[in-house]
């Protein structure tokens, strides 16, 4: 019954999702307005759209809980109920390496091609590994975040502190298992949520005194952040 329960509220999701509001943007407001989803209904119901959008137009033609069950095998190491009723012999081999998930698939699913995760891909830049490209699509990226170069000492020993798990990338930022709930931890101010290629954009501005520059993209926590 759990099962049928979360693919019932990841149907009720899809139907009522038009695209209008980024998806990010959309959840808190469809579930404000279903209070009855509880928090576990709220997360499942998370990973499960998320993941099935992951997929992109993959395997088009199967319908919705069947591409759910793949995506969700794909994009996760952890069981869900969805997919391990659908496929209870790939359970096994959920925390398997990406590329030996991928072979699964391709081998139920002959008609599988990975180029169809990204349908845009003929607009990709040459340089870009599409491969690489393709399956980043079912990692889930580090948390990067933002911090003052005198600051990193005492922010990596108050997160080390706390058993944090948190990698250096270069003196100003450092990246963290996605989820982590840094406002408990950190003061606010002391950091700044920024993807990581944002961060390295700052690093190709060389203003000159006077100069005047347009900044494209001025949205808070975005390349603006990164140049000031």
């Amino acid at each position: 019954m759990k099962a049928i329960h979360q693919l019932r509220a990841f149907e009720q999701i899809l139907n009522s999702y038009d695209g209008t509001l980024p998806l990010h943007r959309f959840l808190p407001a469809y579930f404000k307005q279903n209070k009855q989803m509880g928090s576990s209904d709220r997360r499942w119901a998370t990973r499960h759209i998320y993941s099935f959008f992951r997929l992109g137009k993959a395997l088009n033609k199967l319908n919705n809980e069947e591409r759910l069950s793949i995506a969700d095998f794909l994009c996760h190491e952890t069981l869900s109920p969805v997919m391990e009723q659908r496929f209870p012999d790939w359970s096994a081999q959920i925390t398997a390496p990406l590329i030996e998930k991928l072979d699964l698939v391709k081998a139920a699913y002959p008609e599988f091609n990975l180029e169809d995760v990204y349908p845009f891909h003929a607009h990709l830049s040459e340089d870009i590994n599409q491969a690489e490209f393709f399956t980043s699509f079912f990692k889930q990226p580090d948390l990067f975040i933002r911090v003052a170069a005198q600051d990193q000492p005492e922010i990596l020993s108050q997160l080390r502190k706390l058993e944090i798990s948190v990698e250096v990338v270069n003196e100003t930022a450092l990246a963290l298992a996605n989820g982590t709930k840094l406002e408990a931890v950190l003061k606010e101010g002391t950091y700044q949520v920024q993807d990581l290629s944002s961060q390295y954009t700052g690093t190709y501005f060389g203003p000159n005194k006077w100069d005047k520059w347009w900044d494209c993209c001025a949205a808070s926590g975005g390349k603006n952040a990164a140049s000031a």
